[in-house]
């Protein structure tokens, strides 16, 4: 599971949704779902750069390590929506 980019997407964004503020990476990885998940540092910063590239995460101006939820995102997590319809959390079943 741990190489599944799709669930390691997920729980990045799941953890990261737990908190108000804006958190760095290393502090997301102490999470319960990213721990069971054994993700690697390495292949956890690279989904990291893919939410943020994908504007699923925001960069926080002054703070370069510091990402914060999307208002899209949070939105649809806080009210409880499915992160399975999106194909680039989902990966291929999202479109069935």
């Amino acid at each position: 599971m741990a190489n599944d980019k799709y669930a390691i997407r997920r729980a990045l964004l799941l953890a990261l949704a737990k908190f108000v503020c804006p958190l760095d990476l290393n502090t997301v990885l102490c999470d319960d779902r990213l721990m069971l998940l054994g993700v690697d540092n390495a292949r956890a910063l690279r989904e990291w750069d893919e939410l943020t590239a994908a504007e699923y995460l925001l960069p926080v101006p002054g703070f370069p390590e510091a990402r914060k939820l999307a208002p899209a995102i949070r939105k649809k997590i806080e009210a409880g929506q499915s992160l399975l319809d999106d194909p680039f959390l989902a990966g291929a079943s999202a479109v069935r």
